[in-house]
């Protein structure tokens, strides 16, 4: 007798049609199983399938394979096939891009067919983002990545593995945190847009609800509700195991079920009514039935698990007369149910029936849920409702009465038996209700809802027209009382409109339109105003949104001919938010958009609402958590409204910011500055993703994430520039971020409005984007070829800074290599270097501690003839520099101890100069070493000997081949993040790859980032210098003018001790800092340190005046340039300096500069300036007016040159920018800013129209008298 296999196998046809349903990962339609067959076999397959059908399973018209068994059989009987086999699924999959089967498992069969190159190729984030949109379970698309990084290490595909690797980081991402944590968002949405298949997947897995109970009842209701029936099935099912579960365990573990588990077991049965009545209600009449069993047993041995057995019936059957109102307009009144029942009415019945018509009004009927008008069942609960208060009375207790009040306030005609309710309500003792919680910061809803209910009882009984009064306006101290004024009218509106409403008194609904139209008016604060309110936090966000959302009702019911110009009136706020922070503003637009659906309004009118939410979003909140969130919430809105389109493009924002980074601690950003560190290229290669890279930086560090650890990597950033051979352009970047163009300070403080009280009062200052100190840090660390002298100047600099604990002991050891450089350098300067180390070490701005650590790298780093130089110096100011316990600090790592066992790591380290073993064996010995330890060959500064090893594999790796071939176990195990995996392996491919691949690994790196920052164009223009090249100049000739820059910083601390290291530098280095402070000197350019380089020169030819002297006799040509210049002060200096240098022997200067000062006065007079853009320097001018010494040439240029220097911006922006410029440095008292130096410069030109000998003192003095 034939075995199956031997049946199929002597026919190819059977064969062929088995093979390729083997190799089917799901289950494929019927009709498409032909095609995916070899030409000549399909049209066999009708003949040959019925005879093999029994090895297959077939559901819903699609046919899959019946057991991996078989499946693993077949494969091994013919491997040979597999490949062709998989080509013709891929085939299938190519031509039919849309068929669900194809969207998901197309790349699997590219990577097992004869062109799995075709699978790297199409796993990209187009792919991705497709297989998102079609909602492809997280598992199989991960899955797919990861089975595609393997095939990329089989290809030996070294940089599509890096790319591979970021795109599983960023899928990963938006799968286990952005989509995962809002699940819900995405049902409501897809359920809204009638996808209902696809929402079931994020409530519903594997018959595993992934949602709360509370919200498996509400998605059950809007599924059977849309006719969704099989998906609600499926729920319905969900629901029901996750209740047998609970039953089993609980009962088991004696614990006890939570009620909640059987009010949702309950009340999923009423909703199953909607698909097959008959059988619901029988389902829920039997387990109604159970739970009158519960209610009679004699097991519960407490009063409070009867009460609960008593509540939860009372619920489940108030819940089920609720539905019956809504769905089949039906309410059976209490009479006719206790002649049914045989359960005589007494007065708990009051309660249960205001329970149900409670659960219809607040539970059942939602934003979006289809809105249900109120009926003759809703008229008739009324009804039932006051004849069992007026005939069997309540029971009088403070819940019961408030839950009856609610039941009839709204509806019922009955005024007096409501206000004998509400009376009865006030006779209970009123809670003190605060808008605080306790702890005086949160909102207390709570206690909202009291004083909400409380005001609305007030105007309920409300005979006399009296309205609460609005207290005060709104202002800093004062805003808590007229907020809280305002709560108590609105709601003490609601209750009167609705007494009156049933009374059917037209006449005075006027004065509840009046009242309207005064809180309309009232509330009426700017964001500048609510962003002053003291002791405030969120409590105006939490409570306009209910606000509005009442208001809105209010005037729906009773005021609807000005609800369109209240929603119009919003709309023109939106400009400024409302007056509230983003959170209450985006919750406002939320919550009355609920509430226009609930009231049926039109969809033309909600959805410029709408948009001005979604523009919101976009535009200000980059938090991914909470942009997220919002952007859902958009979707689900849209679909509702019926708008497809919109809803799609609002999902696809959803998904493109999904995928990271994280709000808090986001460390990924340093794969920028690894890549840049470790990949070194030319200038073509880097300056094409340079720009790209600062941008991306620069983008990530605003309110997307928590900016200090972005601005950590702009620090670095200036590291990566200098590694690159660019210190141009580190520094170039260190001075835009830290001090920007009047204009691009400008731009940066006004570019985001959101959360802006004012124009550029946001939260970005404008300048300052990074640490200096850090920064600085960063240029010492990389550079070269530079004269320690400069190196020290940058340590005297900072070292001393507003955060030192932070940095002390980095500016310690680079001090101590300096100092070290300079001992070996040059000895007849050393001494001068060391005082000023010691003034720096006895500094009042260090403390105890600081200094201690300060001390300790140095004893650690200086020769032992540099410490004995500082030692004997400290002495004299005090401190002595005792070496206890600092010799230890001198070795890393201490002597082994006799018994200690020596690890796998110092094993492998200790053979590596050993000749036993070859170079293969050495790296398989070290990569060993990692799995012995148990420590992952991924992380950094485990130990000295981890580390150790690491570097000494990378030494023994010859090729990227070999380096991705040998880490791939590891790779291989996806146990660490797939972003610093990628890190880490670029760090060994260091020196390993081409420049081709240097190139793409850039790219990669890029196109990663720009996929989870998104960063706009206008960000990118900020940084278009960097993919320029400058003239080379040597690394000295930088330094020296990034010093004199630093002349203009805002801190006076840093520009005085500049000022003294440049003239110190002018005596170390001699020409070539003067010829550079020359040249700033003799710029025209409207800079403080233009002035203060003349300065620089002049204290250096006080003290060294040979210096000045030897350069100008190699460089005459700067004897004119100094002549010609036409700043006053700066002339006056040089005047200084050609005296000085005139006593040892230069006369040169004093000639020229002599021969450029009138010996004969200009003809003067009273001179009148209308500027108000010179007001600054009014009481200057003044002064010189007073002594006669101005005229009307004076005063045009003045005007002119001040015009002149601020252009490109006018007058008003520059003084605009000082002030952003001030506040990014808020510790800086005394700095008063450009502008000042502008108009300082522009009266320095001008005067010079009018300086001869005689007056030159004295304009001196007046123009320098500060």
């Amino acid at each position: 007798m034939l075995s199956i296999w031997d049946t199929i196998y002597e026919d190819k046809n059977k064969l062929w049609i088995s093979l390729s349903i083997s190799q089917l990962r799901s289950p494929l339609e019927k009709e498409n199983i032909i095609h995916i067959l070899p030409a000549d076999v399909k049209t066999y397959f009708y003949s040959s399938f019925p005879s093999i059908k029994y090895l297959f399973t077939k559901h819903h018209n699609k046919i899959e394979i019946f057991h991996n068994s078989f499946k693993e059989f077949i494969t091994k009987k013919v491997k040979l096939f597999i490949k062709d086999c998989n080509d013709n699924i891929a085939s299938f999959c190519e031509n039919n891009l849309d068929n669900e089967y194809s969207i998901e498992n197309c790349l699997h069969h590219y990577a097992l067919s004869n062109t799995p190159e075709k699978a790297l190729k199409s796993c990209n984030q187009k792919w991705a983002d497709k297989l998102t949109l079609n909602h492809i379970e997280p598992d199989i698309v991960l899955l797919d990545i990861k089975n595609t990084i393997n095939l990329s290490l089989k290809l030996e595909q070294t940089t599509e593995l890096i790319r591979l690797l970021l795109l599983l980081q960023r899928i990963e991402f938006r799968y286990d945190y952005i989509l995962y944590e809002y699940a819900q968002n995405i049902a409501l949405a897809l359920i809204a847009n009638e996808d209902y298949q696809h929402a079931l997947k994020y409530i519903v897995r594997r018959n595993i609800l992934l949602v709360s109970n509370d919200q498996a009842i509400i998605f059950l209701q809007l599924l059977y509700e849309a006719e969704a029936y099989k998906e609600a099935n499926v729920l319905l099912e969900a629901i029901d195991a996750r209740f047998r579960k609970e039953i089993e365990s609980e009962f088991k573990s004696g614990k006890g079920v939570s009620m909640d588990f059987f009010t949702m077991k309950a009340n999923s049965l009423v909703l199953s009514t909607n698909e097959n009545s008959e059988k619901g209600y029988r389902q829920y009449m039997a387990f109604s039935k159970f739970l009158q069993s519960l209610g009679s047993n004699d097991d519960f041995d407490s009063e409070q698990t009867t009460t609960g057995v008593t509540l939860m019936r009372e619920v489940t059957t108030g819940w089920h007369q609720a539905y019956l109102m809504r769905a089949k307009n039906i309410h059976i009144n209490s009479v006719e149910v206790s002649k049914f029942s045989g359960n005589p009415l007494n007065s708990r019945w009051a309660k249960m029936i205001a329970l149900s018509k409670y659960i219809y009004d607040y539970e059942l009927n939602r934003y979006n849920s289809n809105y249900h008008d109120k009926n003759d069942s809703h008229l008739e609960i009324v009804a039932d409702i006051e004849y069992l208060i007026l005939n069997h009375g309540y029971i009088n207790d403070k819940v019961e009465v408030i839950l009856l009040v609610k039941s009839l306030l709204k509806d019922s005609k009955n005024t007096s038996l409501v206000t004998k309710l509400i009376k009865n309500y006030f006779d209970f003792e009123m809670d003190e209700n605060n808008i605080r919680n306790d702890n005086g910061v949160d909102f207390n809803y709570a206690a909202y809802i009291n004083i909400a209910f409380k005001s609305k009882c007030k105007g309920y009984i409300n005979d006399d027209n009296a309205f609460p009064e609005i207290k005060k306006r709104w202002s800093k101290n004062g805003w808590e009382l007229y907020l809280k004024s305002i709560i108590v009218l609105i709601h003490f509106l609601e209750g009167k409109a609705y007494n009156l409403k049933a009374k059917n008194d037209s006449d005075d609904f006027q004065l509840i339109k009046e009242q309207l139209n005064l809180i309309r008016e009232s509330i009426n604060f700017s964001f500048e105003e609510r962003s002053n309110w003291n002791r405030s936090y969120q409590l105006p966000e939490a409570i306009f949104p209910l606000l509005y959302t009442k208001l809105i009702h209010l005037y729906y019911h009773f005021n609807s001919n000005e609800l369109d110009s209240f929603i119009e009136e919003i709309k023109q706020k939106s400009i400024d938010q409302l007056g509230l922070f983003s959170e209450g503003y985006r919750e406002v637009f939320h919550e009355i958009v609920k509430e226009l659906l609930l009231l049926n309004y039109e969809t033309d009118k909600i959805q410029p609402i709408v948009q001005l939410w979604e523009q919101h979003i976009l535009k200000g909140v980059q938090n991914r958590w909470e942009r997220t969130e919002e952007l859902l919430k958009i979707s689900e809105i849209y679909a509702l409204l019926g708008k497809k389109f919109e809803f799609n493009n609002t999902f696809q924002e959803v998904l493109n910011t999904s995928m990271g980074p994280t709000w808090y601690k986001e460390a990924q950003l340093d794969l920028i500055n690894s890549t840049l560190s470790y990949l070194k290229s030319d200038s073509s290669s880097l300056n094409k993703y340079v720009k790209d890279y600062a941008s991306l930086l620069d983008y990530a560090s605003g309110e997307m994430t928590f900016q200090r650890y972005v601005r950590t990597e702009k620090e670095s950033f200036i590291n990566s520039l200098i590694a690159n051979g660019r210190l141009d352009s580190a520094l170039e970047y260190f001075k835009q971020e830290i001090l920007p163009s009047p204009e691009l300070l400008i731009n940066n403080a006004e570019q985001n409005t959101f959360d802006a009280p004012t124009i550029g009062d946001g939260y970005n200052l404008g300048a300052r984007n990074f640490v200096e100190q850090r920064g600085v840090l960063k240029i010492l660390e990389n550079i070269e070829d530079v004269s320690p002298y400069l190196k020290w100047a940058l340590c005297e600099i900072f070292t001393i800074n507003d955060d030192n604990f932070r940095y002390i002991t980095y500016y310690g050891e680079k001090i101590a290599e300096v100092l070290n450089e300079i001992e070996i350098l040059d000895n007849s300067h050393i001494e001068n270097v060391i005082i000023n180390l010691s003034k720096i070490i006895a500094d009042k701005e260090l403390n105890d501690d600081d200094r201690r650590a300060l001390l300790n790298e140095l004893y650690v780093g200086l020769t032992t003839s540099n410490r004995t130089r500082l030692k004997s110096h400290l002495v004299s100011k005090g401190i002595i520099w005792e070496s206890k316990n600092q010799e230890d600090k001198i070795t890393e790592e201490q002597p082994l101890e006799k018994n200690k066992e020596i690890t796998d790591f110092e094993k492998f380290n200790n053979s590596i100069n050993s000749t036993k073993e070859n170079r293969q064996q050495l790296i398989k010995t070290g990569i060993n070493s990692f799995e012995k330890e148990k420590i992952s060959i991924w992380y950094n500064n485990w130990s000295g000997e981890h580390s150790k090893s690491k570097e000494n594999i990378k030494s023994l790796l010859e090729t990227d081949t070999e380096i991705i071939q040998t880490l791939s176990h590891e790779i291989l195990k996806f146990n660490e993040t797939p972003w610093l995996v990628s890190k880490e392996v670029i760090w060994f491919l260091e020196g390993k790859i081409s420049k081709s691949q240097i190139e793409d690994i850039y790219k990669i790196v890029n196109n990663h980032f720009h996929y989870i920052i998104r960063p706009d164009t206008s960000v990118k223009e900020k940084y278009f210098w960097l993919d320029k090249e400058n003239e080379k100049i040597s690394n000295n000739s930088q330094i020296i003018d990034f010093l004199i820059w630093l002349l203009n910083h805002p801190f006076t601390d840093i520009r005085k001790k500049t000022f003294n290291n440049l003239v110190e530098l002018g005596k170390f280095l001699g020409e070539e800092v003067i010829i550079k402070l020359l040249n700033t000197s003799s710029s025209k350019t409207p800079l403080l340190s233009t002035k203060m380089s003349s300065y620089v020169l002049k204290k250096i030819s006080e003290e060294y005046p040979e210096i000045i002297k030897k350069t100008l006799e190699t460089n005459s040509s700067y004897v004119i340039q100094i002549a010609t210049i036409s700043h006053f002060t700066i002339k006056y200096n040089f005047i200084a300096i050609a005296n000085n240098i005139k006593e040892i022997g230069y006369k040169e200067l004093a000639v020229e500069l002599n021969k450029t000062i009138p010996d004969i006065p200009f003809k003067t007079g009273d001179i009148f300036l209308e500027e108000e853009f010179l007001l600054p320097i009014a009481p200057i001018i003044d002064e010189l007016n007073n002594k006669e010494v101005l005229n009307g040439g004076f005063c045009k240029i003045l005007v002119s040159k001040v015009i002149e220097y601020c252009s490109p911006l006018n007058t008003i922006d520059l003084v605009k920018s000082d002030k952003y410029l001030r506040r990014s440095f808020h510790d800086e008292t005394q700095y008063r800013g450009r502008y000042n130096d502008t108009l300082n410069h522009a009266l320095n030109e001008a005067i010079t129209s009018v300086v001869y000998k005689n007056n030159m003192k004295t304009i001196h003095e007046i123009l320098n008298n500060d």
